[in-house]
């Protein structure tokens, strides 16, 4: 500190000026304030962006436990339509319709013979397959007919066996009634191996199956 008369400088804590014998009165010695770094204050936007990312988290946990309830609560996709073995019995419901289906007598042969020509397969090494297809109405108009089915063999489409001395009845087509039934057989040439499927559609229009029957294995 310096003197308030001449400017010399004083020892801290002394009584007078040692230059001019001026008076001092004792000051107690103080430690110099320490800096204190101001809190600064936060934005009301800032909280309140806070606030909106905290809702949207909130949302998005809600979401997922609801999406997970949902999935645990439903039914399992089916993988695709229902498949079924010769004599079995398909039972087929649409727009106001009930049949059953039953596909049988499945049969392989190499050709058919006539009383005067042989019919055999017009790709060299196909084989024919044939099989009984029954229809029982259990309601009113109940539509029946090749145009119902298709065949793939090793899941690639054949064709129908176009034969004269095939199997008997041919299916052919039309309505039935309720308690009414109809039968007949279908055709197919088709691959000597690699497993066969008949497919029926309840509509023709439809994009998948509505059943298929496995006629040959292998």
């Amino acid at each position: 500190m310096n003197c308030p008369r001449c400017g010399a400088q004083i020892a801290l804590g002394a009584a007078w000026c040692p230059r001019c014998a001026l008076p001092l009165a004792a000051q107690p010695w103080q430690p110099p304030l320490a800096y204190v770094q101001p809190t600064p204050r936060r934005s009301p936007l800032v909280w309140l962006g806070l606030a909106i990312a905290v809702l949207f988290v909130c949302a998005l946990a809600i979401a997922a436990a609801s999406r997970v309830a949902s999935t645990a609560g439903a039914s399992p996709t089916p993988a695709g339509p229902a498949v079924y073995r010769p004599g079995d019995t398909a039972t087929v419901t649409r727009d106001g319709w009930t049949v059953k289906i039953t596909v049988s007598d499945v049969q392989v042969v190499d050709s058919y013979k006539g009383d005067y020509v042989t019919e055999q397969p017009q790709v060299q090494g196909d084989v024919f397959i044939s099989a009984k297809v029954t229809y029982e109405a259990v309601t009113d108009h109940v539509s029946y007919g090749l145009e119902d089915w298709s065949a793939y063999c090793a899941g690639t489409a054949v064709s129908t066996g176009y034969v004269l001395y095939g199997p008997e009845p041919d299916l052919g087509f039309g309505s039935l009634i309720a308690g009414r039934n109809a039968f007949g057989y279908l055709v197919w040439e088709v691959p000597a191996t690699g497993e066969v499927r008949m497919d029926y559609k309840a509509v023709i229009f439809d994009d998948t199956p509505t059943f298929e029957v496995i006629v040959r294995s292998t």
